[in-house]
């Protein structure tokens, strides 16, 4: 009987154990996704705020070429501006180290 409580015992410390492990590994893994997803949405918001300026550059770029807006721009000393593009180094993915 005493052979039987301490096999018990120990199973069910086991199965205590793996649950532990398993439930620290579901954090983990639910941490990486969180940490994906913020990374996909900070993305997204460049992607869009880069959008938004090329789009306010072009109305712009058209104005000053339209009349009579184009006579107001020039006396204001309003020029043309070039649209946003990324350099080719920053396109690369950004490296992290989670050590």
């Amino acid at each position: 009987l005493c052979d039987e409580s301490a096999i018990t015992i120990q199973r069910r410390f086991r199965q205590y154990y793996a649950n532990q492990k398993l439930q620290k590994l579901r954090e983990t893994s639910d941490n990486y996704k969180t940490l994906q997803q913020a990374i996909a949405d900070t993305e997204e918001h460049l992607q869009a705020a880069r959008r938004m300026f090329n789009s306010n550059v072009s109305k712009l770029n058209q104005l000053l070429v339209t009349f009579p807006s184009n006579m107001v721009a020039s006396g204001m000393g309003v020029t043309k501006r070039a649209f946003y593009e990324v350099e080719e180094a920053k396109k690369e993915d950004v490296k992290m180290d989670f050590e």
